[in-house]
């Protein structure tokens, strides 16, 4: 299943500037990069670091697709990391995150 979702988007690319080898090793990360984000931000592990790295994650996927011409994904991507910002903005306090001590 992996195998035939990487092989899809890798031939979704081939009319690209992108190199193929890159596109493939992309392919291959993005179901297991998206399932670890997801869990750390469904549950409050260190959210701000887990929103920033989506956002990160967000802004690869929407150029990726600006090199393919596929627009839709596009908007639909932006509509994505508007969500994401205003959760970082609103962001009141982290679940899981390592605070310091008031003594220090």
């Amino acid at each position: 299943m992996l195998e035939a979702f990487a092989s899809g988007l890798t031939q979704g690319f081939e009319g690209t500037m992108l190199p193929l080898a890159l596109v493939e090793m992309f392919a291959y990360a993005i179901p297991f990069i998206e399932v670890i984000l997801g869990v750390f931000i469904i549950f409050g592990i260190f959210s701000k670091k887990s929103l920033a790295a989506t956002a990160i994650f967000i802004m690869m996927l929407i150029t990726g697709c600006a090199f393919k011409e596929d627009w839709g994904a596009v908007g639909t991507q932006m509509l994505y990391a508007l969500f994401i910002f205003f959760l970082l903005k609103n962001l009141e306090y982290e679940v899981w995150a390592v605070k310091k001590s008031s003594s220090e």
